[in-house]
């Protein structure tokens, strides 16, 4: 029935301008010429009515502050909320909560802590930074914007061995820092404890910029309109014909648990109504309603939150007409998975053990395997901004560990969204976070705290909650093409072997288990917080080994859950890692700290329409990522984005590879592979000439670069002099470093 219905509607949409259009010439007929202009306008509205947009962000042109300086609800939140500046570039909220001395607990040697209450996501781009009072007098922060980085490393101590090297990062004490669950009082051992304090957090909605209201809370940056307890927001309907309406509801209640009500009203009846817990962390429920019929341009939605002094939010609304949901897209998806530190060698294609990857196995058999991939970088953090925005880091530029991606750089994510596509990231952590930028061009950015701010394991799971994430995100699309980026750090030190392993194991006949590249021998994870150097490298090879079959059983979960909504079909699946892991190789055992072939070299497949069961052999950049991505849904790619396509071998054109961040008095290295060769320099921002060569090497056939290439004065010659020639291009940068206002872009 509902194809039906989507069918006459199409059918009647095609045949009302027609009709129009016979009506007219019968009037002028019948009337004369004189009435020929009715029917020109009458035709002509009829198609700009049916040119209209196909659905429409809720969130557009909307100021969400107006509502805060209407009622602010004094009854709800006390004198606990107060609107933000008017004159800055976001928009936002301060939340304030206070605590009398004797809700402080004392952990000892000088350390204080309290439980914290609404736990968001402060603000890093050091706009609004949050600040304390304790007897009325200011307290300064743990090393001034990075207060929430410092707290949520205490975080992860016990509370008897908070170690006291952290009042070193205090110009004076007392000094105050936020963790997720804790707000941290530094004072001098033995001395008094806090007073009454206030603590002041900013909640953020987004920069003040007409075309969206974006939410940075939690784990999530969306669009999204901000919803109080007792604060009502009123949207109108910008559009006719659009009849159903899409958006997730959320809570942020921590320390205000019970039990929140959702409403929506329509001419002041209430036309959907939704309870929900508000726990001890943030819950989020998706939404689809129909609205009435007698809906149209200038109807006004009232959403109310009751209960408890709750933070909420209703989460990328979006409303479009019921033949557009159900009509088959015109452009592909894509889907992005990038794996972190996931070396090469763990496919067969590129020299790995048949049993570390059988999913990933198998995708390189039926798309496109690029042998001869490199990352741009063996840091994590400049080698995914290179991925996202198409251009080496040095270009963008990120010049220090605490960069943020700069606003004016477009990245690939905006693109598409330009272009017509549903935007969405899910991230278990790691670099690819919005506190480096990441959310730029992403109408819903996901990413685990946990994962972020748990370094030692204790929080972790063998569940793989992103997969979860991913699920609703299939479950909820409105008809445009996806673009999903889904990015993993669970393979990262210490590197954690799930049961699952264990028991595949186990259970396998003895003929069929071997001990080949030490998979065997993965059956313990390396202990949280165990240093490096106390772990053999044959143990840490062998429990990579293991946490990388666990990456591919996650890859597998979420190819699976692609393929049960039908998001696969006619469209391209792309999975990369986005720098490998040295695991000793050349004396290096971690990555970001050499550009050998273990840490630059990179599992690249490819699979979609006309991209089956082949393989690439010439060297590519995933610099090169974005604008063949691009051409390959039939868009025209940014300007900037770095060609060549990664399907066009230019034997002129050279792939780069730049050593991670490194001290000012360490050598630091980058490689270029370049006619048939990789030549390793070591380098400085100003020259380089023969003298700083390491080494050049034929990878194909010495993967382990450990036989040096013989190459005549001439080879040599040529390749410094395109180095002269390309590298300080890769070193100019396209854009301003602004670390202020560009977070969640």
């Amino acid at each position: 029935m509902g194809v039906l219905h989507s069918a006459y509607i199409r059918v009647r949409h095609c045949l009302e301008p027609i009709l129009a259009l016979l009506i007219s010439i019968q009037t002028i007929r019948r009337r004369g010429a004189s009435c020929a202009l009715i029917g020109v306008l009458a035709l002509a509205s009829c198609s700009v009515e049916a040119a209209g947009p196909d659905w429409v962000d809720l969130t557009e042109g909307f100021d969400p502050v107006k509502a805060f300086k209407q009622s602010p609800n004094p009854e709800v939140w006390g004198n606990s909320l107060e609107v933000g500046y008017e004159g800055s570039l976001r928009r936002g909220v301060w939340l304030h909560t206070d605590a009398a001395a004797e809700d402080w607990e004392d952990l000892g040697h000088g350390f204080w802590r309290l439980a914290r209450k609404r736990i968001l996501q402060e603000d890093w781009s050091g706009n609004f930074p949050p600040s304390m009072t304790s007897g009325g007098l200011p307290v300064e922060p743990l090393d001034g914007a990075r207060v929430a980085y410092w707290g949520s490393a205490l975080d992860n101590y016990p509370p008897g061995r908070l170690p006291a090297s952290y009042r070193m990062l205090a110009d004076d004490l007392p000094s105050f820092a936020l963790g997720r669950r804790w707000v941290y009082w530094l004072g001098q051992p033995g001395g008094q404890g806090p007073g009454r304090t206030r603590l002041s957090t900013w909640l953020d909605f987004g920069p003040r910029m007409d075309r969206e209201a974006r939410l940075e809370w939690g784990s999530v940056s969306c669009r999204g309109i901000p919803l109080l307890t007792g604060i009502p927001q009123t949207i109108e309907i910008p559009q006719a014909g659009m009849t159903r309406l899409d958006f997730a509801s959320a809570t942020w209640g921590e320390g205000e648990e019970g039990t929140a009500v959702f409403k929506l009203y329509f001419r002041d009846e209430v036309i959907w109504k939704h309870t929900q817990t508000v726990e001890a962390s943030e819950h989020i429920d998706f939404h689809t309603l129909v609205l009435p019929r007698s809906a149209r341009v200038g109807s006004e939605l009232r959403f109310e939150l009751e209960g408890p002094a709750t933070i909420g939010g209703i989460l990328t609304p979006r409303i479009y007409s019921l033949d557009w949901a159900q009509h088959r897209r015109n452009q592909p998806n894509l889907v992005m998975y990038t794996a972190g530190s996931f070396r090469a060698d763990n496919l067969v294609a590129l020299g790995g053990d048949v049993r570390i990857a059988p999913n990933l196995n198998a995708l390189a058999t039926e798309g496109v395997c690029f042998t001869q991939a490199y990352a741009p970088s063996t840091n994590a953090l400049l080698s995914n901004a290179a991925i996202v925005t198409g251009r080496y880091a040095q270009q963008i530029p990120l010049d220090d560990p605490t960069s943020v991606l700069p606003s004016q750089v477009v990245t690939l994510a905006e693109h598409l969204h330009s272009q017509g596509y549903r935007t969405v990231a899910i991230t278990d952590g790691g670099v690819s976070s919005r506190r480096f930028g990441f959310a730029q061009g992403f109408e819903w950015f996901e990413e685990s705290l946990d994962a972020i701010d748990d370094p030692n394991g204790e929080r972790w799971t063998e569940q793989w909650p992103m997969l979860e994430s991913v699920e609703r995100i299939l479950n909820s699309g409105d008809g445009r093409p996806l673009f999903l980026y889904v990015h993993s750090q669970r393979l990262q030190w210490p590197f954690r072997v799930s049961e699952r392993l264990r028991k595949d194991r186990k259970g396998r006949p003895k003929g069929q288990r071997g001990r080949a590249k030490g998979i065997e021998d993965a059956v313990e994870s390396i202990g949280p917080g165990v240093p490096r150097k106390r772990v053999s490298l044959e143990k840490a090879r062998a429990a990579y080994r293991g946490a990388s079959y666990d990456s591919d059983w996650a890859f597998g979960e979420f190819r699976g859950l692609l393929e049960a909504f039908g998001t696969l079909q006619d469209s391209y699946l792309v999975f990369l890692g986005d720098h490998g892991e040295s695991l000793g190789a050349h004396g290096v055992v971690a990555h970001g700290q050499s550009v050998w072939q273990a840490e630059a070299h990179i599992p690249l497949v490819i699979s979609g329409p006309n991209m089956q069961g082949a393989k690439v052999d010439h060297p590519v950049s995933l610099t090169t990522l974005a604008a063949s991505l691009v051409g390959l849904l039939g868009l025209e790619p940014q300007a900037e984005f770095a060609g060549p396509h990664l399907m066009e071998e230019d034997p002129d054109h050279g792939v780069f590879v730049f050593q991670g961040f490194t001290p000012e008095d360490s050598a630091r290295y980058l490689a270029l592979i370049h006619g048939g060769y990789k030549a390793i320099f070591r380098w400085n921002d100003r020259f380089v000439d023969q003298d700083d060569i390491v080494g050049v090497f034929d990878v194909v056939r010495d993967p382990k670069e450990t036989d040096p290439v013989e190459v005549t004065q001439d080879v040599a010659s040529s390749l410094v002099q395109y180095l002269h020639r390309v590298l300080p291009g890769l070193l100019h940068p396209t854009a301003r470093n602004n670390r202020v206002g560009t977070v969640g872009r």
